[in-house]
Formats: C-alpha cells, sequence, structure tokens
C-alpha cells in the first residue's frame, strides 16, 4: 500500500504543484517582459525629434565655425599661434560631424539594451518551452 501512495498520489501532487507554481512563474515572466523590461522608441516622439534636430542645427553651426578657424589657421600659418594645427583638428572634425549628423538615424535602428536582452531571453525561454511539450518542464509521468 506505501508503493501506491508514493506512486500515484504523492507523486501526482507534487507534479501536479509544480506545473502550477511554473505556469504562474512563466505568466509572471511574460508579464514582466512585456511591461518593465521593455524601453519604448523614444525617437519617435515629436518633442524627441524636434529637440534632436534643434540640437544638430546648432552642432552643424558650430562645426562650420570650426572648419572655418582651421582655414583661417591654414591661411595664417607660423603668423597665428596655435597650440594645435590643422592636421590634428581636421580629422577629429571630420569624425565628429558624422558621428553627429548619424547619431539619431542610428539610434532609432539599434535596439535598446533592456529590451534587446528581455527579447531574447523571452525567446529561448518560449523555445524551451517548446521543446519540452508546453508543459513547463514536467513530462507528466508518476515514474519518477
Amino acid at each position: 500500500m506505501g508503493d501506491w501512495l508514493v506512486d500515484n498520489l504523492i507523486v501526482g501532487i507534487l507534479n501536479w504543484f509544480a506545473k502550477t507554481i511554473i505556469g504562474a512563474l512563466n505568466a509572471l515572466w511574460d508579464l514582466l517582459s512585456a511591461t518593465v523590461f521593455v524601453s519604448p522608441d523614444v525617437t519617435q516622439l515629436p518633442q524627441v525629434t524636434a529637440f534632436a534636430s534643434t540640437s544638430l542645427g546648432i552642432v552643424n553651426v558650430c562645426y562650420v565655425l570650426a572648419f572655418l578657424w582651421v582655414a583661417i589657421l591654414v591661411m595664417g600659418r607660423d603668423t597665428i599661434q596655435a597650440k594645435v594645427g590643422p592636421g590634428e583638428l581636421i580629422p577629429r572634425l571630420i569624425i565628429g560631424l558624422i558621428g553627429a549628423n548619424f547619431a539619431i538615424p542610428r539610434r532609432g535602428r539599434s535596439r535598446p539594451g533592456a529590451g534587446g536582452v528581455s527579447a531574447r531571453v523571452r525567446a529561448a525561454l518560449s523555445a524551451e518551452r517548446s521543446m519540452l511539450g508546453g508543459n513547463g518542464g514536467s513530462h507528466g509521468s508518476p515514474s519518477c
């Protein structure tokens, strides 16, 4: 009688309890990954695009002034005393100008950090669930 009790009743109750706990944890994880672990794409908001375009205009004006200063340094050669020469300024200005003008389009295409990690973990968990038959890891047979 002890074997029947252990095999059928206790293992059945433990399997049911494990399925219930795993189901609740999966539901909690799905809720958290859909709400908390998601970073919204703020580059589509009108306030952000307006601020970014205004900032980019200011940065481009500053770069025009910096290129004019480099041109004055080149024309003045040794008559203007400067600690930094055109050979050091021109590559930095070009890299900075390219970086400033491609920062917002690049940010719009890149996946936010927390949202990307959450999506990968959610995909891995759902793949594991589908491999296990969708019952959360419990094989349903009480013959452990």
